[in-house]
């Protein structure tokens, strides 16, 4: 009874998105909706604020993941937002706040207020010479049923603060350049301390990458970075670097097909009790336009993860497609299939989660974009012990937001 009460769920999810998506092409026809060059803008003085929103109406089947502990929800997440924008000669400066209210209607304990606050300089030295740097603040949690670790009452709750910058020397046009990459991040959980104290982090990155210019459509790189994770628990065994040598190509060879794409070592140590593991490591986007109104764009990576104490980390390898198809101006459906491959360090475990969705997007004005979207996801474990993991889900939103 149950499985058959689910599948008429997931076709009434379907039925609801194609009536949504057949609204948008019907209403795409006419007229009757004003364009607007910008979003709506404030002026103060040499600072221009853009008030924004976003508001998602969600219905989730399966909000822990857990086909042993399955709670479904509808929830409403409100997201007001502010950026200020102001530019001094060269130089331009940006602040941007941010948040996150949501609702469960059928689970309360999950209730969350996310906040974040974003800054960025991008200061121009010279024609060859720039320097980004980008300071920020956010307050959020982690959903239940997100992490490995064990379950709790109520969603993990931390703070982030940190900065990244980056220093590049050489122009659009010259055949060499020159990044390097700085950030700093310290990572504090603000509830369930018996649990996530153990979370506690710094994290320091540092990377340099040489870029040359094969032609003027192919650039060609070699990136060397180190990430230094460092728990605040002195007997956690997780501590310890990650380190990456990736070359990589970015090319646009015709106007309909362009990517990029880094390949390369990855290793990653511990600073006691794990050995070190080395393997390959791979981050690429490739669009292909067969016409103006189509795109296929496929996207692959494999990183390493924490693993929030199963295992010493987890090595994740991602692909996914994503189909998508201009009906008019306004209006854009999407097709997209995924598979997420989640492999736990010294233990036997592997999850797969093969996804697939489907979305309509609608623009009511150059600024507010109008979405429906269906996801599935399923998931299956192999070598767990214990309580299995394994579950399905299917999550179906409506949402409107602003854009600059």
């Amino acid at each position: 009874m149950c499985q058959k009460l689910m599948m008429l769920n997931k076709l009434q999810l379907l039925k609801n998105l194609f009536v949504c998506a057949g609204v948008m092409v019907a209403t795409s026809a006419s007229a009757g909706i004003p364009e607007e060059s910008s979003a709506p803008v404030i002026h103060l003085g040499g600072v221009s604020a853009y008030p924004g929103f976003s508001v998602i109406e969600k219905s989730n089947n399966n909000l822990f993941r857990s086909d042993v502990n399955k709670q479904s929800s509808l929830i409403t997440v409100v997201s007001p937002s502010l950026d200020l924008n102001a530019t001094r000669g060269a130089n331009v400066y940006s602040l941007t706040y941010r948040a996150d209210v949501a609702r469960y209607a059928q689970s309360s304990a999950d209730n969350y207020t996310d906040q974040s606050v974003f800054g960025a300089a991008l200061m121009t030295f010279s024609s060859r010479s720039l320097v980004d740097f980008k300071p920020e603040f956010r307050a959020g949690h982690d959903d239940r049923g997100s992490t490995f670790g064990p379950g709790t009452a109520d969603p993990n709750t931390w703070k982030n603060a940190g900065f990244s910058g980056a220093y590049t020397y050489g122009s659009k046009e010259s055949i060499a350049k020159f990044v390097m990459d700085v950030s700093y991040n310290e990572v504090n959980y603000q509830n369930n301390r018996a649990l996530t104290a153990g979370y506690d982090k710094t994290l320091k990155y540092l990377a340099g990458s040489f870029n040359l210019r094969m032609s003027p459509k192919t650039l060609a790189f070699v990136k060397l970075d180190n990430l230094d994770i460092g728990y605040k628990d002195p007997t956690s065994p997780f501590s310890g670097k990650e380190q990456h040598l990736l070359l990589g190509l970015t090319w646009k060879a015709t106007a309909q097909t362009n990517g990029t794409f880094k390949i390369g070592q990855l290793q990653k140590s511990f600073n006691h009790t794990y050995k070190t593991f080395s393997g390959d490591s791979w981050e690429g986007t490739v669009r292909w336009s067969p016409r103006k109104s189509a795109y296929i764009e496929w996207l692959s990576g494999r990183k390493p993860g924490e693993s929030t104490g199963i295992g010493s980390f987890v090595l994740s390898t991602s692909n996914a497609l994503d189909f998508g198809y201009n009906l008019s101006a306004r209006t854009r459906l999407h097709l997209n299939v995924a598979e997420l491959t989640e492999e736990f360090s010294t233990v036997a475990r592997i999850d797969k989660t093969p996804s697939y969705g489907l979305k309509a997007e609608y623009r009511l004005r150059s600024w507010l974009l109008g979405q429906a979207e269906y996801t599935h996801s399923a998931k299956t474990s192999r070598n767990f012990t214990g309580t299995t993991p394994d579950f399905t889900n299917d999550i179906f939103l409506l949402s409107i937001r602003t854009e600059i």
